[in-house]
């Protein structure tokens, strides 16, 4: 009996390694994500530590050095929260191009499969047919010879 053999086997093999290429990079993505959204509340608790003792400040005295410098990091921590609400939004948009990748090539692997299955299943009929003929011909041999 002849081994089955998928005539799309090294497509289907391309397929499953691009589907777990792109599965680890959406991992990476939201791991960045993550990480990002972590520093980010980090930089918010900043701000608001910033911001109380600032209003701390007001109450006891006004220095123009120390409001002045507390402006400034109020700005630096702003922009700071600025800049990683962008780079997560970049990294969000990335993660939705790979997640539509990840979505065409799953949709590719599942129809080389349904082929493959279709494929396998002309192939056990092709097995039965030539098992039925052999039984038959054993039969008619052992017909004529009796």
């Amino acid at each position: 009996m002849k081994k089955f053999s998928f005539s799309l086997q090294a497509v289907l093999d391309i397929n499953i390694s691009l589907e777990k290429e792109q599965k680890n990079r959406l991992a990476a993505i939201n791991h960045c994500i993550n990480a990002l959204q972590a520093e980010r509340a980090d930089v918010c608790a900043q701000m608001e530590g910033c911001i109380s003792s600032y209003l701390e400040l007001l109450k006891d005295s006004l220095s123009i050095d120390k409001i002045s410098l507390h402006n400034n990091y109020l700005s630096l921590l702003s922009k700071e929260i600025q800049d990683l609400d962008i780079q997560i939004n970049e990294q969000t948009v990335k993660k939705q191009r790979v997640q539509e990748l990840l979505l065409e090539t799953l949709k590719k692997r599942k129809a080389i499969e349904r082929l493959k299955d279709k494929q396998y299943d002309i192939y056990l009929k092709e097995m039965e047919a030539l098992e039925e003929k052999k039984i038959d011909d054993f039969a008619s041999y052992m017909y004529t010879k009796a």
